[in-house]
């Protein structure tokens, strides 16, 4: 099993893959953003990879046709530190599943937030419900979706871009401590 790591700014992600590992029984990687990011792309199209991990390097191969190989330095990071830090942030158990919506609002969001500068979208969690707020140059919005779970409670402020990006990815979130959505699980 493998631990990747990638971090960029006030964004963080963890990723556990299940692929046959060479070089080290345990390994925790720390790779730079635009390497995770390919990483992450190539993973839906060209199926599980082969890692092999080097002294300063990993090596992504996928042995689709044609046979795609990601070669990436590691960052001296101690990886260790990092899945303490998720470990901190991320609340017991899986979350609740994203309630059926979200993504279109999270698309509004971004269109009403496209003029601005900083770009955010407020999650706001309780009483079975996500609120979801934004506002912009081109205007406001507040929607309100309902959710599993009755008992999730927090709210957090994040870029709906982002969220965009990683939402085909996952099934479950979590909000904790008032400043990190967690987000579970694979599509």
């Amino acid at each position: 099993v493998a631990m990747l790591f990638s971090t960029y700014n006030n964004t963080a992600t963890r990723v556990e893959l299940k692929s046959k590992i060479q070089g080290r029984k345990e390994a925790a990687l720390v790779m730079p953003k635009p390497a995770a990011d390919l990483l992450l792309k190539l993973f839906p199209k060209e199926g599980k990879p082969t890692i092999t991990i080097c002294e300063k390097i990993a090596i992504v191969q996928f042995g689709g046709n044609p046979e795609v190989t990601l070669v990436t330095k590691l960052l001296g990071t101690p990886s260790m530190k990092i899945d303490e830090i998720f470990k901190a942030h991320a609340p017991n158990g899986d979350g609740c599943p994203i309630p059926p919506g979200l993504a279109a609002e999270i698309e509004k969001a971004i269109v009403l937030t496209s003029r601005d500068s900083i770009k955010e979208v407020v999650l706001f969690t309780g009483k079975g419900e996500l609120s979801v707020t934004a506002s912009g140059a081109l205007g406001k919005m507040r929607t309100t979706l309902m959710l599993d779970d009755k008992k999730l409670a927090g709210s957090v402020t994040v870029s709906p871009e982002y969220l965009k990006r990683i939402l085909p990815f996952v099934s479950r979130f979590s909000i904790n401590d008032e400043r990190s959505l967690v987000l579970h699980g694979g599509a």
